[in-house]
């Protein structure tokens, strides 16, 4: 072993060390936990599918009520014919429209699951709350 004219007393070198990891892992530990707590305290998404007849898919999200979402796809190539509805924290209810802007009669209205179409429908709208 080298020495360079002075002693080092490595035991309580190994000592301190095991003190500082101890304090970072305590730390660590509090911010994880806080972290955490915060993200579970948010809103859970809601998440609604429509399946179109020829084989199209769109998806929409959000954590809040909608309002009315004219949809930008080209609704009038397909019918859909399916719509799976996940619900979240502040929208448990989902309606499609056949028309734009929500516009009476509601066309479909129902709670989440997985739900057929039956007939299938254009729809243009929708609203999630």
């Amino acid at each position: 072993m080298l020495s360079l004219g002075f002693d080092i007393d490595h035991k309580k070198i190994s000592q301190k060390n095991h003190r500082t990891m101890k304090f970072f892992s305590v730390a660590t530990s509090i911010i994880l936990l806080a972290s955490s707590a915060t993200v579970s305290a948010w809103p859970n998404a809601w998440r609604l599918d429509i399946y179109l007849v020829d084989g199209g898919h769109a998806t929409s999200h959000g954590t809040q009520n909608s309002g009315c979402v004219n949809w930008d796809l080209d609704v009038a190539r397909s019918p859909v014919k399916r719509a799976v509805f996940k619900e979240g924290t502040f929208a448990d209810t989902f309606e499609l429209y056949a028309a734009r802007d929500c516009k009476l009669p509601v066309s479909y209205r129902e709670n989440g699951g997985d739900h057929t179409l039956t007939p299938p429908r254009t729809i243009r709208s929708y609203k999630a709350y």
